[in-house]
């Protein structure tokens, strides 16, 4: 099987902190995931590292043969790497036991196509990834990212020219300008921590020069004879305090998950649950917990007020006679229902026989989904979802599973099959909270 990731680690006689950044990726990285990552050892120290580091399916171990130093370690790795994407990482860190869904946080920002590389942040590390920094967002853009543990998209990597390993230093600043004028940005996400000892090997090897004054010297004049003053002063000067909150590849108008919803409705009589402060179709009647004109909280702002033409908890009635309408459309509204099968059954009990369901969901086979939001407390692949909608009287028509890097549209029509008794879902108390502005507008 192809690894999704491969993680390459050069190190130089250093088995102690070794062993404990393997285990700790031994440690988070949990089944599914752990057959999506590969971890490539680079031994660039004496042998014999295999006798207190053993392989195992996912931790190959190559030996240099002499010390090619970290560039040089990178670019051995390289040879040896299948993956889509790689990280470059530093024998010293330690992965915490608290990220634990590091790979879904750090990899999901890669569904957008424009981000090259992206990064966690830690204690030892200079810049927006500092840890000590009172930034409130989460995912930064920002000019570098540093190399002790940077994950490249493989293809960004080659565009940009690969490894360097003609500098003094600088490696990490080095390709984050080249991926850069190569067309990519490159994302800090702060909500991932990664422990960072620092300097374990370099001040052991190279004592008394290694981050020495000469040394950055030396690698700042590299770094501005190859790449110009004005792009080192973009990138070193400004880009350590300015940065800017990371604003995904999705726009509201490129709504492409909405796109193909209205390619598949049909019928007059149209139904959007959950519409929110947005309606797929100018002609959908929508539904939500929320009277017409609400600010709903962490959904809507002063913009953009809640558009529903009825009120009510959706996951509970449809306030429309049986089998009266043609089309449902459900957008991001099943995950947030935690009876999952009463919901349906619900929708189900309001659509004529023939008519048509489509939900969009996001998409747990490109991420974890349930993180993403507080609120989300089901999750969905594409199996799991034509399974559970097949048991309550639904037939898959279509499956969209990637429409816009996160979510999966399914088209379902409603089929000649006995929908299973399910007893109507209790309200949760968001609904009832919502119920409670309901019906306090309406006074």
């Amino acid at each position: 099987m192809k690894p999704t990731l491969d993680i390459i680690i050069p190190t130089y006689d250093n088995p102690q902190l070794l062993a404990s950044c393997l285990n700790s990726f031994k440690m988070t990285l949990v089944y599914p995931i752990f057959y999506m990552v590969r971890i490539i050892v680079v031994n660039n120290g004496h042998p014999g590292l295999k006798e207190r580091i053993s392989e195992s399916p996912n931790v190959l171990i190559l030996e240099a043969g002499k010390n090619l130093g970290w560039e040089g370690g990178l670019k051995f790795g390289l040879e040896h790497s299948t993956a889509t994407f790689v990280a470059f990482c530093n024998d010293d860190i330690r992965v915490m036991t608290g990220s634990q869904d590091w790979f879904w946080k750090l990899m999901s920002v890669f569904n957008d196509p424009k981000v090259g590389g992206v990064g966690p942040s830690s204690n030892f590390v200079m810049g927006p990834q500092n840890m000590f920094l009172d930034i409130r967002e989460t995912l930064l853009n920002t000019m570098y990212l540093i190399g002790f543990f940077f994950i490249v998209r493989r293809k960004a990597l080659d565009r940009a020219g690969g490894i360097d390993d003609t500098l003094p230093g600088g490696d990490d600043i080095d390709l984050s300008i080249r991926l850069r004028d190569a067309g990519y940005s490159l994302v800090c996400c702060r909500d991932v921590f990664v422990f960072h000892h620092g300097q374990a090997t370099g001040q052991r090897v190279h004592a008394g020069y290694w981050n020495s004054p000469l040394m950055q010297e030396k690698t700042n004049i590299a770094i501005i004879k190859k790449h110009g003053m004005l792009k080192y002063y973009q990138t070193m000067v400004l880009g350590y305090y300015k940065v800017n909150a990371y604003s995904a590849f999705w726009e509201p108008e490129k709504d492409s998950e909405g796109t193909i919803c209205k390619k598949y409705i049909k019928g007059e009589n149209i139904l959007e649950v959950g519409c929110g402060g947005r309606k797929t179709h100018e002609k959908s009647v929508g539904v939500d917990m929320y009277p017409h004109g609400t600010i709903i909280p962490l959904v809507t702002d002063d913009a953009s007020s809640c558009l529903s033409d009825l009120v009510a908890d959706v996951s509970i009635e449809i306030p429309t006679p049986a089998e009266s309408q043609d089309t449902i459309i459900a957008r991001h509204i099943l995950e947030h229902c935690q009876d999952t099968l009463g919901t349906l059954s619900v929708w189900n009990k309001a659509l004529k026989m023939g008519g048509r369901l489509i939900i969009a969901v996001p998409n747990q086979a490109l991420g974890n989904t349930v993180v993403m939001n507080p609120e989300h407390v089901v999750s969905f692949t594409p199996n799991s979802l034509k399974t559970t909608a097949s048991v309550c009287g639904f037939k898959l028509v279509e499956m969209c599973e990637n429409v816009n890097g996160i979510s999966m549209v399914m088209i379902f029509d409603k089929d000649n099959v006995p929908v299973p008794q399910i007893s109507t879902p209790e309200p949760t108390r968001h609904a009832l909270a919502a119920r409670q502005i309901s019906e306090a507008a309406c006074v």
